[in-house]
């Protein structure tokens, strides 16, 4: 699937999911979009018409993942099934459809002469391998699973390790937070926005900050608990900042310090998010979100997190001598 097979009749589709207000039956994911910005960017796809599925917040999401969107579909009732007569408005007659979201399986399904898909996270897709001309998939893991599947996905695990790096200073990117910038800003970063334990990120929080870390949180505002956190906060005699943002947390990666993903998920999504963390100079911590690992089983979760906060704080010549505190 190299740019040099490229022809006019290809159509990418993606699913992306929105930000602002939390939308019901959203099928949107981040490390789609992000996926194929980069792909487009870097030549390894085909050139084509870029057709983003979404509610109406899911275009700065898309801007933010690097994509300059032909057309936007949005689903009735987040049904992909439901959705092909206006899909076949836009695509109907290509040659080709390249398909970056496993949910939208039965939305490009005989929509073209060749129709492939991008998978990065197989569970998600209700398709049979048969139904596609091409699955390419970025992780071992993920290419076991199509073959039990009676697949024969082509592994593309490079695809994964290139991430554009941010082009602001930190300096620069952190004026984007209403926060001083001596604090260590952490982040949960999930590939569904409205699927971030942002409870379990204030819990860690309040661990750290009782420690004498100077720690501030950054939570979408659609995770579906972080008032929950806030109110957990403002419980604490001793307070640190969350808060909660409208905009991506992909175009505020520069402004964050550590993100945590799961190590429970080696699919190629949760490889293209922490690539592109990395890639904007963000540290990266796996943690597990459940059992005694798990983000909400502080102070266990934060023990692989504090060596890393030091070496952030001393980085930056400026470490202070921290006391225990009180929350």
């Amino acid at each position: 699937m190299s740019g040099s097979s490229a022809h006019l009749g290809t159509v990418h589709v993606v699913a992306v999911p929105t930000t602002g207000t939390h939308v019901h039956n959203d099928l949107g994911r981040l490390a789609p979009p992000l996926l194929l910005g980069e792909s487009l960017r870097a030549g390894r796809v085909p050139s084509g018409r870029v057709v983003v599925v979404g509610p109406t917040g899911a275009a700065e999401t898309a801007r933010a993942c690097g994509l300059s969107p032909d057309c936007f579909l949005t689903l009735p009732v987040g049904r992909p099934a439901l959705g092909r007569r206006g899909f076949r408005r836009v695509a109907g007659g290509v040659q080709r459809i390249i398909c970056w979201s496993d949910e939208l399986s039965p939305l490009v399904r005989r929509m073209a002469d060749e129709v492939h898909l991008v998978s990065t996270d197989p569970d998600r897709c209700p398709a049979p391998a048969r139904h596609f001309a091409r699955v390419t998939v970025l992780t071992e893991e993920d290419e076991r699973v199509w073959q039990g599947r009676g697949g024969s996905p082509v592994l593309e695990a490079d695809w994964a390790e290139h991430a554009p790096a941010g082009s602001l200073s930190r300096a620069d990117r952190r004026a984007d937070l209403p926060v001083d910038a001596s604090m260590l800003t952490l982040a949960s970063l999930d590939d569904r926005p409205a699927s971030t334990d942002a409870r379990g990120l204030a819990f860690l929080l309040s661990v750290l900050h009782t420690t004498g870390y100077p720690v501030c949180g950054l939570v979408p505002s659609i995770a579906g608990n972080a008032f929950v956190a806030r109110r957990h906060i403002r419980g604490l005699t001793s307070r640190y900042p969350l808060l909660l943002t409208e905009r991506p947390l992909i175009a505020l990666l520069g402004s964050i310090d550590i993100v945590i993903t799961s190590d429970e998920s080696k699919t190629g999504a949760n490889a293209v998010l922490e690539s592109v963390a990395r890639a904007h100079g963000v540290r990266v911590i796996r943690l597990s979100h459940k059992g005694r690992a798990g983000l909400k089983s502080t102070p266990g979760a934060a023990a692989p997190i504090l060596q890393t906060l030091d070496a952030i704080l001393a980085d930056r010549h400026d470490a202070p001598t921290l006391e225990p505190q009180h929350a």
